[in-house]
């Protein structure tokens, strides 16, 4: 957040400054283990849902407080859905991702 504040407050006005957070899953993947999460989708809904809703809730609060940085634009990454199909093969993704991902935000969005 520092850096986004400095970087708004010191660069010319025509140079946008924009940040990035880990999306919901992701994040969820990196406390659980990415093959942990998708297997609990199917095993352990309960759990899985709960661990999506506590990083959608921890992600709130951090961009919340970008907002006060002035950055002009946020990117959200997302890299746990990106399906195994996908024309990226440079970017290797858990066999337990082949799973829909419009399926899997389906069932874990927080309500």
């Amino acid at each position: 957040m520092k850096v986004a504040r400095l970087m708004a407050e010191n660069l010319p006005t025509d140079v946008k400054v924009g940040s990035f957070v880990t999306g919901p899953f992701t994040l969820a993947g990196q406390l659980m283990g990415i093959t942990n999460l998708f297997m609990a989708t199917i095993r352990k809904h309960e759990l899985a849902k709960d661990t999506v809703r506590l990083s959608s809730q921890v992600i709130d609060k951090y961009v919340k407080s970008l907002s006060n940085t002035h950055i002009d634009f946020l990117v959200l990454a997302e890299r746990a859905l990106v399906s195994n199909n996908a024309k990226t093969k440079s970017i290797p993704t858990p066999k337990a991702t082949a799973r829909a991902p419009s399926r899997i935000s389906q069932q874990l969005l927080p309500e």
